[in-house]
């Protein structure tokens, strides 16, 4: 279907979007299922999968006159831009009862998201009596995404006869989040000196980060008054960014000079134990 956008107004399902948010002309469409299903009374699972796409064209015209001594200031902009976006969001869900004391929990998901822009510009300036002063035209493109990936696994057993249990979990996920834009304008000033400026830039960002839990737990109940619980984890997480900025070299056609004072990269990694014990009265 086809809307009017309106800034702050947006409409979400699963987080995919179904038009608003923005100014222009948006056309947007998704389509998805769930699926549940028990095939016995001790096994179930769950299945989800949503597809969305939309499409974003926006045209802004400015044109301002300004009383400036004899004459008038003018400044005309007209920038158009297109933007589209999709994304895939896949989800599983596993609830086993392996027998009257054991259960096993498993979850997984995976998004993928991927949005492009192209905007056009056009700028001018220039008076009455000395004509145009300055003009800038160009194109901006960026190109974004984002893939994620985790999953979670739980086991549980309680001990027969007795009001001891054990717990143990297991957890991952992985996010990469590159981003690319592309920067070509020319600046040309006419007054009061001709000067032409090429402005060519590419920037490559990204974000990813992983991290890796294990968790342990025994719990153990005395009587209704005394319980205490044994539990251990441990936590290893990396992060990093990721920022390099090309140029094109005197009249070549690709970006293959770095420059290197607007590049950079880091990298942070952590790793962290827990080991505890608990008793409670009541």
């Amino acid at each position: 279907f086809i809307n009017r956008g309106v800034s702050g107004e947006q409409f979400n399902i699963n987080g995919i979007s179904f038009g608003g948010g923005t100014t222009g002309i948006s056309r947007s469409t998704g389509a998805g299922f769930n699926l549940n299903h028990s095939p016995s009374k001790n096994l179930s699972f769950y299945a989800q999968y949503f597809f969305g796409y939309g499409k974003n064209n926006l045209e802004s015209i400015t044109n301002t006159t300004t009383p400036f001594g004899q004459g008038n200031f003018i400044s005309n902009t007209n920038n158009t831009s297109i933007d589209k976006n999709y994304s895939h969001i896949m989800n599983f869900s596993l609830n086993w009862k392996i027998d009257s004391l054991s259960r096993l929990t498993s979850n997984i998901g995976f998004i993928v998201k991927r949005a492009t822009l192209t905007k056009n510009i056009l700028q001018q300036t220039e008076t009455d009596n000395e004509g145009i002063l300055s003009k800038n035209i160009g194109i901006i493109s960026s190109f974004d995404s984002s893939i994620s990936f985790n999953y979670s696994l739980s086991y549980l057993h309680r001990f027969k006869r007795t009001k001891k249990s054990i717990g143990i979990t297991h957890s991952f996920s992985i996010v990469t989040n590159p981003f690319t834009q592309l920067t070509e304008t020319l600046n040309t000033i006419y007054y009061p000196q001709f000067n032409s400026i090429l402005f060519p830039q590419r920037r490559d960002n990204n974000n990813p980060s992983n991290s890796k839990n294990f968790n342990i737990r025994f719990s153990n109940v005395i009587n209704k008054k005394f319980n205490y619980d044994l539990f251990s984890s441990l936590n290893y997480s990396i992060s990093g960014m990721e920022l390099i900025t090309y140029t094109k070299a005197n009249s070549s056609i690709i970006y293959d000079s770095v420059v290197l004072n607007a590049s950079n990269t880091m990298e942070r990694s952590s790793l962290r134990y827990n080991n505890g014990f608990s008793i409670t009265f009541s």
